[in-house]
């Protein structure tokens, strides 16, 4: 009976956690800049792209394929998302957890930041899932000591680094789990290094496709190192740990009490480790606070483990029910923040009446004064964007379309463009040099014409913009909460002769630093 109705609630808080992004985001808000990228991904399926590996195209290419309306977009993340619940269930009960476990672990989850993880299209969704459902396989392996956990194991590892490659953190985490607890042994058994070399056969596609592109992802990362991670302080790391988490901060640190410091939790001492090795490597290498959200379900479950057993005695249980009730009352405030329940201009005057406006969640990377936070910032503009170019475009005759080239600054505008087009019946494609975008760029031109979206007017020292004999300022984004505020729309006529080699051969150097 006990068995069935934590499976109940386990189901009801997944079922909720599905239906969040259709309830919690208001039809004012567009998909998310990064969204774009990803979904173009759909168009150019591959083993590899320059900012992520390629499972997040799966999930794209079943978008295009479903219509790739904003309802079956952000459905993947929730499906995923309550997928992570009923695991995050399932291994609470594997450790032989009860209901009240089964609850705090789940709500835990349900009412943390992943509810911002669980709407957004972007790999965060699916490295949640795969670091959750590795430490199901360690659970497995902890309790029955079977080698063919291992194999398991080095399946969702390796499906991790398909999705995201931060799991090498994770990965490096492990491997000092092991080493400072009795699970050292299994470094003198075979099993663990054939299941190295199958996880290795399944990373091997992207592997090949990072080399054959001359490594994009360390490109990347010196791009991230030197533009945001050196500036990052290790003290605001910390604190996010406990904001990220906030409704339910205390079952994870309950769940590291019950790792280090009780009878119980001994055999699972490996996931204390594990966390403190990448709390410890995050903080060195100025790691940002969400790259450990992967770790903290493991927690959830810990926690949820150690408060049922110290709330089974009579004078503790009023904790079980004061214990959820207070992770909702302390979430209840946080909506507004972790979703954009309301229109924008509300959302903003919500942020300004509760002083949020001075508590920093309204910091962009490029400048502190803004009136919401950027991921909802950057949720709005784009079909501004599409709807203008599409309007300048259609406006031309066929025998000028044809010469004329849409070219964005960044992938946002090119993604959402072209996601947008069918819908402003623009019959044109929208390319850029931009991250992923790069590759997709055509490698001989015959226009005349460039129709031109970017926030600032390119400067005299960018040559291919100097060698029109006209330009004018068509348009631009009005939306004043969107951070695409003020793009331009620019257009670019009369292309001098010696234009389109101009072009080819700048694209042809660039494209060269990353394909052999």
């Amino acid at each position: 009976m006990q068995h069935k109705q934590a499976w109940t609630l386990i189901f009801l808080l997944a079922a909720i956690k599905l239906i969040i992004p259709y309830i919690g985001i208001h039809p004012a808000f567009e998909l998310q800049r990064d969204e774009y990228l990803y979904l173009s991904y759909a168009q150019h399926m591959d083993w590899g792209y320059m900012e992520a590996p390629p499972l997040i195209s799966i999930f794209s290419w079943l978008s295009f394929k479903l219509g790739n309306s904003m309802a079956v977009v952000r459905f993947w993340p929730a499906f995923v998302g309550a997928l992570n619940i009923v695991l995050i269930g399932k291994m609470v009960l594997r450790l032989g957890g009860k209901t009240f476990a089964c609850l705090i672990a789940c709500l835990g989850f349900l009412v943390a930041g992943y509810l911002r993880v669980g709407i957004l299209l972007q790999p965060n969704f699916l490295e949640v899932f795969c670091w959750t459902w590795s430490a199901y396989f360690l659970i497995s392996l902890i309790k029955t000591d079977q080698p063919k956990y291992l194999y398991w194991l080095a399946v969702s590892l390796a499906i991790g680094f398909l999705a995201k490659y931060s799991v090498l953190f994770f990965i490096i985490a492990i491997i000092v789990g092991f080493l400072l607890t009795p699970n050292r042994k299994w470094f003198a058994n075979k099993h663990l290094y054939f299941a190295f070399v199958l996880a290795l056969i399944i990373a091997a596609p992207n592997l090949w496709w990072q080399y054959q592109h001359r490594f994009p992802v360390i490109h990347h990362m010196k791009l991230l190192q030197e533009q945001q991670l050196e500036n990052l302080n290790r003290s605001d790391f910390i604190i996010n740990q406990f904001l990220i988490t906030l409704p339910c901060f205390f079952v994870w640190i309950a769940g590291l009490w019950y790792a280090f410091f009780t009878k119980q939790g001994k055999p699972l001492r490996l996931f204390g480790w594990t966390y403190m090795a990448l709390f410890t490597l995050l903080l060195i290498l100025h790691g940002k606070p969400y790259y450990t959200i992967g770790i903290y379900p493991m927690l959830l479950v810990l926690g949820a483990l150690h408060l049922e057993n110290v709330t089974t005695g009579r004078s503790l249980k009023w904790l079980r029910i004061a214990l959820p009730a207070f992770m909702i009352i302390l979430c209840l405030p946080l909506l507004p923040v972790l979703l954009p329940l309301l229109s924008p201009k509300k959302l903003g005057a919500f942020y300004i009446e509760k002083g949020l406006d001075k508590a920093g969640i309204l910091k962009w990377e490029e400048k502190d004064d803004n009136a919401l936070p950027q991921d909802f910032a950057d949720m709005l503009g784009w079909k501004e964007i599409t709807e203008k170019v599409a309007r300048v475009y259609n406006s031309f005759p066929d025998s000028v379309k044809a010469k004329t080239f849409i070219y964005c600054r960044n992938y946002g505008q090119a993604g959402s463009v072209n996601y947008f087009a069918k819908q402003f019946q623009l019959n044109a494609t929208a390319y850029s040099d931009n991250a992923s975008f790069l590759f997709w760029m055509p490698n001989n031109y015959n226009l005349e014409n460039l129709l031109f979206v970017g926030h600032n007017l390119p400067g005299s020292d960018d040559a291919v913009f100097q060698m029109f004999e006209k330009v004018t300022i068509v348009d631009s984004v009005t939306n004043t909460m969107s951070r695409q505020y003020q793009d331009k729309i620019i257009l670019y006529e009369h292309a001098k002769p010696g234009t389109n080699e101009l072009i080819e051969k700048g694209i042809k150097e660039d494209k060269r630093q990353f394909i052999r």
